[in-house]
C-alpha cells in the first residue's frame, strides 16, 4: 500500500547515484543520527580531561575515519567553501578572544573546554554533510531523525505515565519547580513537574520535527500515512512535556515557513489542507496528554506558558526578566566596542537566574564573546544554510517529493534557530546536524549536473 511517507523516505532516490547504497554506510548514518538525538534527550556523558563528552561527540573520530577510508577524493564543492570558512572563523574567533582575555579568568580550563566543545558541535555539521553526500543516504538520515526523536518522546510518555502512577523508579525522574499553569481555568503560580533530563531542548526539537512531518504530509499525489500522523501526535506530546514559551514560538516559526511556501507557490488547496490538518494533529496530541496519568500537570503548565506570551508583565519577571538583565549587560559591552571579543563565558560576570547556566542567546553570545569578526562567521554560516535550503525548496531539478522534504528541514532548522535566541539548544549536536542535513539535501537534490560523489 502506497503512503505519503514511503515515497519520501523509502523510495528509490531521485537524481542520486545508487551504487553507493551499502548496508554499512546506511547503518553508520542511522546510528550517528540516533546518538545525536540521544545526546539531546539523555544526560549521559563521559568525562575526559574535565570535559563532559556526549556519545555523538565521541563517535566523531569513527565517522571521519570511515570517511577517510571509504573516500579517496576529498574535493569540496565551491559552494561549500563559504560554510567551511564561516565555521572556522566562528570557532577561531572564540578561541582567539578567550586566549586574549586569559587574565580575566581564574582558570582557562573551563572556557577553553567550552570552546573545544563548540568545535566538536561544528564538526557535527560537516560530518553529517559529508557522510550523507558520500553515502547518498539523505532520505535515510531524515527518516532516522524522525524515528529517533519520536522514540525518545515515547520514552518521556512512559515516564510521565509511570510518575503519574507513583511508581518510585519513574518518580525519581521528575522534579518540582515553581511556575505558571492554567489550573481550573485560572492562570496561577504553582508547583509543576519537569523532567530531570531532556527538558526544554527536547520540546523545541519536537517542535522542529513537527515542521518536517507537516511538510511531508503536504507531499502531492499521496494519501497521509498513519504513522506520520502517529509521529506528529507523539511529537506534539513531546512539545508539551518540555513546556516552554519558546516551544510555541519555534512551532509557529517552523510551521509558518511551510505555510508561506505553500502560499508563494500558489498551492492553495494544499494550504487549506495544511490549515486544517496540522491543528487537528496538535489538538489530538493535547487531548491525549491531558488524559494520561501524570499528563494533566504538563498540559496545564504548557497552556500556562503559552498564555504568558500574551501578558506584557510576564516579560519583566521570572526567567525572562533575569535574562533581559543579562542580555542588557552583554549588549552594553558590545556597544562600547563591537570589534572586541570578551571570550568564552564572559557573560558570567553578569547576574544569572538561580539554577540556570548559559547565556540563552546564541547570536548575542557570539557577538559578545567573539566580537564582530566571530559574528560575521556565525552570520555567513547560518544565512547561507537557511537561504540555500529555502531556494532549494523551489529548485526545479529536484523532485516534488524532495522539495517538500527539504522544505521541512528548513522549517526545522528555522525553528531551532529561533529557539537559540532564548534557549540553549545550540549546545546540542542536533542543532548543528540539522544544518548539515539542509546543506546535504540541497547538494544532492539540486546539483544534478555535478559529481555527487564529491564532498
Amino acid at each position: 500500500m502506497k503512503t505519503a511517507f514511503v515515497p519520501v523516505i523509502a523510495a528509490k532516490p531521485t537524481n542520486l547515484r545508487r551504487g553507493t547504497q551499502r548496508l554499512p554506510s546506511v547503518t553508520l548514518t542511522s546510528v550517528f543520527v540516533f546518538f545525536v538525538c540521544f545526546s539531546a534527550w539523555i544526560p549521559f556523558a563521559i568525562n575526559l580531561g574535565g570535559l563532559n563528552l556526549r556519545v555523538s561527540q565521541i563517535l566523531l573520530p569513527l565517522v571521519f575515519l570511515w570517511l577517510l577510508t571509504h573516500k579517496a577524493t576529498w574535493s569540496t564543492a565551491r559552494s561549500s567553501l563559504p560554510l567551511v570558512v564561516g565555521g572556522f572563523v566562528l570557532w577561531g574567533a572564540f578561541l582567539f578572544w578567550t586566549a586574549v582575555n586569559f587574565s580575566s579568568y581564574t582558570s582557562l580550563i573551563k572556557p577553553l573546554g567550552r570552546v573545544f566543545l563548540l568545535g566538536l558541535n561544528l564538526l557535527h555539521l560537516f560530518a553529517m554533510y559529508w557522510l550523507v553526500v558520500r553515502t547518498q543516504q539523505w532520505r535515510g538520515a531524515v527518516m532516522a531523525l524522525l524515528v529517533s526523536v519520536t522514540f525518545f518522546n515515547m520514552l518521556l510518555i512512559i515516564v510521565t505515565i509511570g510518575a503519574g502512577l507513583s511508581i518510585p523508579f519513574f518518580r525519581g525522574m521528575v522534579a518540582q519547580e515553581g511556575g505558571m499553569a492554567l489550573v481550573g481555568g485560572e492562570l496561577v503560580h504553582t508547583q509543576v513537574e519537569r523532567f530531570k533530563f531532556s527538558g526544554v531542548s527536547g520540546g523545541v526539537i519536537s517542535a522542529a520535527v513537527l515542521a518536517i512531518v507537516a511538510a511531508i504530509l503536504m507531499t502531492p499525489r499521496s494519501k497521509p500515512a498513519r504513522w506520520l500522523w502517529f509521529m506528529g501526535i507523539i511529537n506534539v506530546i513531546g512539545l508539551v512535556v518540555g513546556f516552554s514559551r519558546q516551544n510555541v514560538i519555534s512551532l509557529v516559526g517552523g510551521l509558518g515557513l511551510v505555510g508561506l511556501y505553500l502560499f508563494l507557490r500558489k498551492r492553495l488547496q494544499r494550504l487549506a489542507r495544511f490549515v486544517v490538518l496540522i491543528p487537528v494533529i496538535i489538538i489530538i496530541g493535547l487531548w491525549i496528554i491531558s488524559l494520561l496519568p501524570g499528563g494533566l500537570g504538563f498540559y496545564e503548565a504548557f497552556v500556562g506558558r503559552t498564555l504568558q506570551l500574551f501578558q506584557p508583565e510576564a516579560y519583566a519577571t521570572g526567567t525572562v526578566g533575569g535574562r533581559l538583565q543579562l542580555w542588557s549587560g552583554m549588549w552594553n559591552d558590545v556597544v562600547r566596542n563591537p570589534f572586541w571579543g570578551h571570550g568564552q563565558d564572559a557573560y558570567l560576570k553578569y547576574h544569572l537566574n538561580p539554577g540556570e547556566e548559559g547565556s540563552h542567546n546564541f547570536p548575542l553570545e557570539v557577538l559578545h564573546a567573539a566580537g564582530l569578526i566571530g559574528f560575521l562567521g556565525y552570520g555567513v554560516l547560518h544565512s547561507l544554510v537557511l537561504a540555500r535550503g529555502w531556494r532549494g525548496a523551489f529548485c526545479r531539478s529536484a523532485s516534488e517529493t524532495d522539495r517538500y522534504l527539504l522544505l521541512g528541514l528548513v522549517g526545522a532548522a528555522t525553528a531551532l534557530w529561533l529557539s537559540s535566541l532564548t534557549n540553549l539548544v545550540f549546545t546540542t549536536p542536533l542543532y548543528w546536524v540539522m544544518l548539515g542535513l539542509v546543506v546535504a539535501g540541497v547538494r544532492l537534490t539540486c546539483s544534478v549536473s555535478r559529481n555527487v560523489g564529491q564532498s
